[in-house]
């Protein structure tokens, strides 16, 4: 049965999760040929049990997962270039190009195959993940927040790296020149610190604005500097998040437990609800 909310204690912790960048190995000898791409990461917020089947949340920094990882499922980034190439000398543009992530790291080589074209200043754009059947065009790349989403136990935030979508500010380099990608979160994660008594199995999040949705992202647009960085066509939404926690985690008066839940960022235009499923006498 779902209890009032105010016989518990919540806090909300909404992070604004910083970008990662991508840089090519510089070498400035490098004015023709294969683009060679390295991956960099920059500092994030403090999360822990981080995620094993995307980009991880290690202490405050972000890894990517290589292939070096025991199971082998690592991070894909989308490219896109109009001027690269498909092979040295061709004449086709890169679109939806796949480079992977060799080493769980921070930093990390990706491997891919993209030549530099004609003389002149080239432009890239990317994301993550890669949508491997994705063939369309940069400006309507699809993207998706699900409305309902799982966590394994209380604390744990594994679940977020499966939900994150990242977004490269534009770039524009000469030919041969040294490729640095800064990668922007397009989601916002808030953290549900919840004590209280008897055992938790689900949060929702109900706001007056959208907070999921399905639709496409245009990749040449520059992120904005407020709460909203990139807009979204959006072609169905969702005014619920719900997060079901796997195991029930039982709540004490001291110690509280943490729900981690992606939505999207903005500001609501009314109020927002939060409603707590409980587990009582094993029914809920």
């Amino acid at each position: 049965m779902r209890n009032l909310i105010k016989t518990l204690s919540v806090v909300l912790i909404i992070t604004a999760i910083n970008g990662c960048t991508l840089q090519e190995d510089p070498d400035p000898t490098n004015s023709g040929g294969a683009i060679n791409v390295i991956g960099q990461t920059v500092q994030e917020q403090d999360v822990t049990n981080a995620p094993g089947t995307k980009t991880t949340l290690s202490g405050v920094e972000t890894h990517w997962k290589g292939v070096d990882d025991y199971d082998g499922n690592a991070d894909k980034i989308g490219i896109f270039s109009p001027q690269a190439r498909t092979t040295d000398g061709g004449s086709d543009p890169i679109k939806n190009a796949e480079f992977t992530a060799q080493t769980s790291a921070k930093s990390s080589n990706f491997t891919g195959t993209m030549f530099w074209g004609a003389d002149g200043n080239h432009d890239f754009y990317a994301y993550y993940p890669r949508n491997p059947e994705f063939t369309g065009e940069r400006t309507v790349v699809p993207v998706s927040l699900a409305s309902a989403q799982s966590q394994s136990e209380g604390g744990n935030s594994a679940h977020i790296g499966a939900l994150d979508y990242m977004v490269a500010t534009p770039l524009s380099v000469a030919r041969g020149g040294a490729v640095s990608l800064t990668f922007n979160h397009v989601f916002a994660m808030i953290e549900f610190q919840i004590t209280g008594s008897g055992s938790l199995s689900a949060v929702r999040l109900t706001g007056t604005n959208a907070l999921a949705c399905t639709g496409t992202i245009d990749l040449t647009q520059t992120p904005g500097v407020d709460d909203i960085a990139y807009t979204i066509a959006q072609t169905s939404t969702s005014q619920k998040v719900t997060v079901t926690l796997g195991s029930a985690a039982s709540l004490s008066t001291t110690t509280a437990v943490s729900v981690f839940m992606m939505i999207l960022p903005g500001t609501q235009s009314g109020d927002i609800t939060i409603e707590l499923k409980l587990v009582a006498h094993g029914k809920v």
